[in-house]
């Protein structure tokens, strides 16, 4: 998502972060607006829910740091995998918020 300016002016007064943002963007459930966008909200019971998958994988963090996944251009997951070796590294934003 890019932000117009009016929306970084309301997240700056409203203090919430742009990470928090991206993540309505990768778990917010779309409610239909009827003006041509959706408003994109984190209810508490899926806020909760969410949490507690964060917290999980956070136990697991050391292990999983090196894991990589193989995603096609039409955002297909191919494979997964945990590296071995250290590659050329070239850093791919898939999802995320300009500011």
């Amino acid at each position: 998502m890019i932000p117009t300016l009016h929306a970084s002016k309301r997240m700056d007064q409203r203090a919430i972060p742009a990470d928090f943002v991206e993540l309505l963007g990768c778990f917010g459930i779309a409610l239909n607006s009827h003006h041509g966008a959706d408003k994109l909200a984190l209810p508490r019971r899926e806020a909760k829910h969410l949490r507690r998958r964060i917290e999980s994988l956070l136990q697991r963090w050391d292990h999983l740091v090196d894991t990589y996944a193989v995603v096609s251009d039409a955002d297909v997951l191919i494979t997964t995998a945990h590296t071995t070796h250290r590659a050329h590294r070239r850093r791919v934003a898939r999802t995320s918020i300009a500011r």
